[in-house]
């Protein structure tokens, strides 16, 4: 796999991308791209609603094959609650899927070595039973259930990416060996993955009798696999810990997830009651025409509204049962209309009277992703969540309601229960709405506790705010993170978490703002315009950051405007970013205002651009005593690093035109003391320092003596004086090895002057 900006892909790439375009939602914005095997296999990773989604394309396909796979692949959405989409590509044979996208999945956890212990593993392996157990009673297979597919921590499983590993032709050793390219896999090919992981997280801590189950699941031939019952059993499953045929297991992470694995919603449709048979002869109820044509109206409303979104349909309907057989078109209306005095009116149903149809009308339309003038939308998506729906109160939803409508309402205010009562994802929902140097006293008291437990990210976000050393959530930290954390990506959020507020001043340091940016910094990673305002804060705060931040703007010799904005964050906190950069940006960072990014890059330059001679050149431009600016440091490297010989002799001279500072090229030709007499940059330099005026002490001056240019040698000893004892001693021990007859006159000549 490579990440590339879309900036960098080929013109066929870009063609493919365009096309993708096409199914992307007005303002969606394609920030990377993941390249896959095949040259058709890219994919987009895509900002949309303050999300980030990944989008992959299908390998070509019959009509019979798209058919079943897109069944497969929505069956498996609908039943499972995965977030994903299917999109059939008209004419081309093959189907899109656009999901959320997730920052790091098991074979990322296994790579940091951050899953220790066969307690741990093995917490995972059941786990991993279990929801393939509950994928097979549903006669669902995902057919490449790898390490890279899986999503985990400590409260579960989620499985990514179903059918894809068969339908793209993956080459994958936890890919069942009877997999076909473009065949809907078999829940057999699941026996074989399972095994697979189990015996790469349990290896030699199996069992005797869970080795050979091990080795039966990874048997060539499907039919000679053993129940997934019998394994179940082996791994101390027992039938009340298996998921049974209602339950719901957690699949792909729910929109906004990061990888964080959260119980998802119910999408099973409620049957209808069945009616007891009609008695013979008995006369069937009759009811007014309006009446029965009103009834049916509704329940084609309702069932139409649970047909597009169930997801929302039920959530609404576990608070609200009156909202089953209830739909205003007269509140509808009104709320569509952009008249503030009907929506108020609906507003006021809603808030005050809690009219269940006022409710319902407003929820489903900003759920849908409408924005009304004068509602706090975001709060509503953040708090109404489907990550935590169904731990959602009466009371909490009424909450939100409130102080989403607050300015069409504002005497709603009045009803809103105390703040530390609420569901912590309410809280974080309406701390994210305050300003955040306006806190009220109700959110100062809260303590970041109460909303650690959220799912990811908010929880640990909370955890690590905590960690650092605000406990309140009603600092203006803690406000800004919320606010951050559910999509605000506005100056005054990022100025608020880097704001000095009287308790920061007294703890704040340059350690304890790196913190907190490094806290913030996975959830906007994939939102460009979010990192730019974050530089742009960090640019106004001041101090040594600030100018870390500045000196990508002071010179763009290296081209830092055509990076990402990412990159150019991680660099400041003091990390180079993992994706190579070019030869030219790891020599500009040689005069980088941090030690330890000089020194990272020392290290980059050595592995992938120069040879190990030009090691000591390297700390001479990144020592305190390089007085070049960045122009002559990027240049002086690129002419000694030209392989022309012509060219790197003229790139030399042109070097020593840009007029740099003699006292640095000095410690450059001593840097280069190691090569032999025909290195041309040491003759030029030793030709430019004896036009130009430099200083030296007593050892730098031995050190030049030593030089294997003469010229250099001459240099040196033209500036000893004689008169000094200890220097005087030194030109005659030179006087006995020098054997360069030009040397050995300008010694004698020092030494002739020395009073008999």
């Amino acid at each position: 796999m490579k990440l590339l900006s879309p900036e960098s892909l080929d013109d066929a790439q870009r063609e493919v991308l365009r096309n993708y375009s096409r199914f992307f939602p007005t303002g969606a914005v394609c920030v990377n791209v993941v390249l896959g095997r095949d040259p058709w296999d890219i994919r987009p990773l895509v900002l949309m609603n303050g999300k980030v989604h990944i989008t992959r394309v299908s390998s070509h396909l019959d009509e019979s094959q798209m058919r079943i796979v897109i069944a497969d692949l929505e069956g498996f959405s609908v039943i499972f609650s995965s977030a994903q989409r299917v999109i059939p590509i008209a004419g081309e044979g093959r189907c899109l899927v656009v999901r959320p996208f997730v920052a790091e999945t098991l074979q990322d956890i296994l790579e940091k070595g951050e899953l220790t212990g066969s307690a741990s593993r093995r917490a995972v392996v059941q786990s991993l039973i279990k929801l393939v157990l509950a994928l097979h009673r549903r006669n669902v297979a995902h057919g490449h259930i790898s390490p890279s597919n899986v999503v985990t921590n400590q409260d579960g499983l989620a499985l990514l990416d179903p059918i894809f590993g068969s339908l793209n032709g993956t080459q994958d050793a936890f890919l069942a060996p009877e997999t076909s390219v473009g065949m809907v896999p078999q829940p057999s090919a699941d026996l074989f993955s399972l095994g697979r992981i189990i015996k790469l997280l349990l290896g030699d801590t199996l069992t005797e009798h869970q080795k050979a189950l091990v080795e039966q699941l990874l048997l060539a031939s499907p039919r000679h696999r053993p129940p997934l019952v019998e394994v179940a059993a082996a791994f101390d499953l027992t039938d009340s810990e298996s998921p049974s045929a209602h339950s719901e297991p957690t699949t792909t992470p729910a929109k906004g997830s990061t990888g964080r694995l959260v119980k998802p919603r119910s999408t099973r449709p409620i049957a209808p009651p069945v009616s007891p048979p009609a008695q013979p002869g008995a006369k069937p109820r009759g009811f007014p025409r309006t009446i029965v044509l009103s009834m049916t109206a509704i329940a084609v409303a309702v069932v139409a509204f649970r047909s597009i979104s169930p997801h929302y349909y039920f959530s609404l309907v576990r608070h609200i049962p009156a909202l089953a057989n209830l739909h205003s078109s007269d509140f509808d209306q009104q709320w569509k209309s952009n008249d503030p005095a009907q929506m108020t009116r609906v507003a006021q149903a809603a808030v005050l009277d809690e009219n269940p149809a006022a409710i319902y009308t407003i929820s489903s339309d900003v759920l849908h992703g409408s924005n009304p003038k004068g509602v706090r939308t975001r709060l509503l998506r953040v708090a109404l969540d489907r990550t935590w729906e169904s731990e959602l109160s009466q009371s909490d939803i009424h909450a939100a309601l409130v102080v989403a409508l607050m300015e069409l309402v504002p005497e709603g205010l009045k009803q809103l229960p105390p703040l530390a009562e609420l569901h912590p994802a309410v809280i974080v929902a309406i701390a994210a709405e305050t300003e955040p140097s306006k806190a009220n006293k109700e959110l100062k008291a809260i303590s970041v506790d109460k909303v650690t437990s959220l799912p990811a990210p908010f929880g640990a976000l909370f955890q690590q705010l905590k960690e650092v050393g605000y406990t309140s959530l009603g600092s203006p930290q803690a406000i800004s993170l919320a606010a951050i954390a559910t999509g605000d990506t506005r100056a005054q959020a990022f100025e608020g978490l880097l704001s000095s507020t009287p308790e920061a001043k007294q703890t704040r340091s340059e350690d304890k703002t790196i913190k907190l940016i490094s806290i913030a910094l996975p959830v906007i990673a994939h939102n460009p315009a979010a990192v730019s305002e974050l530089l742009a804060t960090l640019r106004a705060q001041g101090g040594d950051l600030a100018g870390r931040a500045s000196w990508f703007e002071i010179e763009d010799i290296a081209g830092w405007s055509e990076t990402q904005p990412i990159d150019q964050v991680k660099i400041i906190l003091g990390t180079l970013p993992a994706n190579s950069l070019d030869m030219v940006k790891y020599v500009d960072l040689l005069s980088f205002p941090s030690a330890p990014i000089r020194e990272q890059a020392i290290a980059r330059l050595k592995e992938k651009f120069v040879p190990a001679s030009a090691e000591r050149l390297l700390f001479t431009l990144a020592s305190d005593a390089n007085q070049l600016n960045r122009e002559q440091s990027v240049a002086l490297v690129s002419a000694i690093q030209e392989r022309d010989e012509t060219r790197r002799k003229q790139f030399i001279q042109k070097w020593f035109d840009l007029k740099p500072a003699p006292d640095t090229v000095l410690l450059v030709l001593l840097s280069r003391a190691h090569l032999d007499t025909n290195d041309f940059f040491n003759w030029e330099a030793a030709s430019y320092l004896r036009k130009n005026s430099w200083r030296a002490s007593f050892d730098v001056l031995k050190l030049l003596a030593t030089h294997p240019i003469p010229s250099a040698r001459v240099l040196a000893y033209g500036r000893l004086d004689p008169s000094i004892a200890a220097e005087r001693d030194f030109l005659k021990q030179r006087l006995s090895v020098e054997k360069d007859p030009v040397c050995l006159k300008s010694l004698m000549e020092k030494l002739s002057v020395l009073p008999k």
